[in-house]
């Protein structure tokens, strides 16, 4: 049996004092200022922040590195949500937030309702979320509603929109649905949490839920697609044939990650099968 007082303090930090998953995304943009876990990794790219407007980091995300990153695997799976889960990433929010005080930058702790997101996005799918994620994102909830974020930087509370601006924006989040705001940000551009790579929208067919073996480069970063192929984290994807049918449809119309949003819905509307799917979606987004 596991010490549970224990639980998040025993978990692995890196290069910023904060945990490991976040303190490799911030080696992309920072000179560390602790010892660095793995002194031997290449940085991706070094970022130049003064190049943003805005660095908005997930909550949930940052949550989810803490659980991580507890060092006793065996107990990750059975870990205890409680208070000390959110306090241990607002303690690392603040030690983040030191980083940016002297950049022209703005650090915003981003902290989403997702419940209309996974209802819209789930419509007439058969099937479950991913239950480790909706207990993350329950818990974190649930303590917010009873204790008042006291945090150094922005924080962002709402619904699933950023309200961003004009201006490359980067963002820091394992939720796909946060990257549908390119829609509306144009400049958005994501920085991964344990690589600490740069991704722009048209890399973003990783977030794609695999359909077996097949490449996903041959599909856009768009809404409808992502209703259609589902995500690791809150989106159910649609049954193996009909996701079949829409990478057959990629191929056959030549589509690319670069491909206008314009052509493939008309390449879709054109399908039998998934075709019936596109007309009856509305966005969010």
């Amino acid at each position: 049996m596991f010490n549970k007082q224990k639980t998040y303090t025993d978990r692995t930090i890196t290069s910023f004092g904060v945990t490991i998953g976040t303190g490799l995304m911030l080696e992309s943009v920072f000179d560390p200022t602790t010892e660095r876990y793995d002194p031997d990794r290449e940085i991706p790219v070094k970022v130049n922040i003064n190049d943003y407007k805005k660095h908005y980091l997930n909550i949930y995300t940052l949550a989810r590195n803490v659980i991580n990153s507890l060092q006793d695997k065996s107990i990750r799976e059975t870990v205890f949500y409680d208070i000390r889960l959110l306090n241990t990433v607002l303690e690392d929010v603040n030690i983040i937030s030191n980083l940016y005080d002297d950049t022209k930058c703005e650090l915003v702790l981003f902290v989403p309702k997702y419940d209309k997101v996974m209802k819209h996005l789930n419509k007439d799918k058969e099937g479950t979320v991913n239950l480790k994620e909706l207990e993350i994102y329950n818990y974190i909830n649930k303590f917010l509603k009873k204790k008042p974020v006291d945090l150094t930087c922005s924080v962002e509370f709402g619904d699933y929109r950023l309200h961003a601006g004009l201006g490359k924006i980067l963002i820091t989040t394992h939720i796909t649905a946060d990257l549908l705001n390119v829609r509306k940000v144009k400049g958005l551009i994501l920085l991964e949490s344990h690589t600490g790579k740069i991704k722009y929208p048209d890399e973003w067919y990783t977030k794609y839920h695999k359909i077996g073996t097949k490449p996903l480069n041959v599909f856009p970063f768009m809404e409808e697609l992502l209703y259609i192929l589902g995500d690791k984290t809150f989106v159910r994807p649609f049954s193996v044939k009909v996701r079949r049918e829409l990478h057959n449809l990629a191929i056959d119309k030549k589509w690319t990650s670069h491909s206008s949003r314009i052509k493939i819905l008309q390449d879709l509307r054109s399908d039998p099968i998934v075709g019936e799917l596109v007309r009856n979606y509305t966005n969010l987004y």
